[in-house]
């Protein structure tokens, strides 16, 4: 059972019939609210013990935070707004994300906001990835050997690895009963996926520039195990537990 100063303070927090025009009470409402998104904070080992809907919470009380009448009194809109943004893309809640983004337009650099949706982090994981697949010479000659069935079941396995990988990172984030676990977990694959086919175009653009005689089948298994390094790379690496920690 959650304690009772959490439960009347969420209860207080998500009434309808509060009346968000009183100061006083919307500021109630962002210190819940910013207890709530804080790691290691107790409200936030409550929501995620019990199954609350956090997120569809904090966005049904997202106005405390961009409130008309605390334009010139509340100074931290843009830094919670910052907090409630990273706490969703941790979670891989992009759509949400994107939501937040509209109330910090003019405020930070859309470019700035753009770069998270892409994960960075997998793409510069990739780098180290490339680095160990490419770094072995066994492997590397490994790969390059590889033909016909071999080559595709290599190929698959890897994916399904990796796919794997993701889908329990996104499960551990949001939890496993989130309707939306799925969901995120093949959209953040398919970023994975563009991140390792950009590696490929580059490579591919510097063999014409250079005629190194880049192999397209060689290429793809490289990649397909350079992504799975990368990502085990980022549970190692990235103190939030989640790939989409905005840089």
């Amino acid at each position: 059972m959650a304690n009772s100063d959490f439960c009347t303070d969420r209860a207080e927090a998500l009434d309808p019939k509060t009346d968000l025009s009183d100061r006083n009470k919307r500021e109630d409402i962002r210190d819940f609210l910013r207890r709530s998104i804080t790691k290691g904070d107790e409200y936030r080992n409550t929501y995620r013990a019990h199954g609350y809907p956090i997120e569809a919470e904090l966005m049904d009380r997202l106005v405390v935070f961009h409130h008309a009448d605390d334009s010139k009194t509340y100074e931290l809109a843009v830094h919670d707004l910052k907090l409630i943004r990273r706490f969703l893309l941790q979670r891989y809640a992009f759509r949400l994300a994107r939501l937040v983004d509209k109330r910090l337009a003019g405020k930070v650099s859309p470019l700035w906001l753009w770069k998270d949706y892409f994960i960075p982090r997998i793409g510069l994981s990739l780098v180290i990835g490339f680095g160990g697949a490419m770094g072995s010479s066994t492997i590397f000659e490994w790969l390059a050997g590889l033909k016909g069935a071999a080559a595709t079941l290599f190929a698959q396995a890897c994916l399904l690895v990796v796919f794997l990988l993701v889908y329990l990172n996104v499960r551990d984030v949001v939890t496993g009963s989130h309707p939306n676990v799925w969901g995120r977990s093949v959209w953040v694959f398919a970023v994975a996926l563009g991140w390792v086919g950009i590696g490929l175009l580059l490579a591919a653009g510097l063999d014409h520039l250079m005629g190194w005689g880049f192999d397209w089948r060689h290429g793809t298994l490289t990649g397909c195990t350079a992504l799975v390094l990368a990502v085990l790379t980022q549970f190692f690496f990235t103190k939030a537990g989640s790939m989409a920690e905005p840089l």
